[in-house]
């Protein structure tokens, strides 16, 4: 099971969806296609560098543990938000997008 939740990002006021590894979206221009387009991308491949990020840590730190790891990779995933959604100032406080890759491993990213 992976489901995307999306809560008040650009043009998507609320929204849920299971994801297989093939989708197709349609609909009007402006109502958000390309918003959860990206919002599956983002946390799909966060899977993948989180991975590479335990790799190339475990091999070159010696002091490599679990809180500095938690940090750099939530600085990567803000990077990485940028990046892909741009600035978040004209966004609504009370953004929400939660990907669940199964019933107990998800990653969340809100605004508060």
């Amino acid at each position: 099971m992976k489901r995307l939740t999306i809560n008040k990002l650009g043009p998507i006021e609320s929204c849920s969806i299971d994801c297989s590894s093939f989708m197709t979206f349609t609909g009007a221009q402006a109502s958000g296609k390309s918003t959860v387009a990206k919002a599956i991308y983002y946390f799909r491949s966060a899977n993948e560098e989180l991975f590479d990020l335990i790799e190339k840590r475990a091999l070159s730190d010696e002091n490599f543990d679990a809180v500095t790891l938690k940090k750099q990779f939530t600085d990567h995933l803000r990077e990485k938000f940028l990046r892909v959604f741009g600035s978040s100032w004209g966004m609504d406080n009370f953004m929400k997008i939660k990907f669940e890759y199964s019933e107990t491993a998800y990653i969340s990213v809100s605004l508060v």
